[in-house]
């Protein structure tokens, strides 16, 4: 994907039946789903940092795994474009993603047939904006930065070691 494009989040039809799988937003929460994204695509390799700041902490992580090929499929809820094999091992509920719902996010990703990066603000979590796609010259694999509050006493350390 080598041109400028726009995207806006929706629902699927889909994510009625797993409603119950609907994350609360918490650090925890959100490394084990995009921890366990990152296995899923065959990552060998998982990297967290983190940027501490006055009054919040900037999150990044980054694996080396398969990339993300479409990424209508990060802000559709309830859609999981992962292959068949994993979806009747696993159950993908299509929905880890937005554990992030709400957290600016920046998600940069390579794979065999597309190559993007996209910043995901405020509205455009609940498709009230467009989002858009950029063309992105880096690495096979994914990474996805997103803001979190200020974080203290060793919580960071705790959320990716329970993860």
């Amino acid at each position: 994907m080598n041109t400028t494009a726009k995207l806006r989040a929706r629902v699927s039809p889909e994510a009625i039946s797993k409603v119950t799988r609907i994350f609360n937003g918490s650090l925890d929460d959100i490394f084990n789903e995009l921890l366990q994204n990152a296995r899923r695509a065959g990552a060998s390799m998982v990297a967290i940092s983190a940027l501490h700041l006055e009054d919040a902490c900037v999150i990044t992580v980054s694996d080396d795994g398969a990339g993300i090929d479409d990424p209508a499929n990060l802000v559709s809820l309830g859609q999981s474009d992962w292959s068949d094999e994993c979806r009747a091992r696993e159950d993908p509920a299509g929905m880890g993603f937005f554990s992030l719902a709400g957290r600016d996010t920046v998600v940069s990703s390579a794979s065999a047939t597309a190559s993007f990066s996209l910043a995901i603000t405020g509205p455009a979590w609940t498709g009230e904006a467009d989002i858009d796609v950029l063309p992105w010259q880096g690495p096979r694999g994914t990474t996805i930065s997103f803001t979190f509050d200020a974080i203290r006493d060793g919580h960071l350390d705790r959320a990716v070691k329970a993860a």
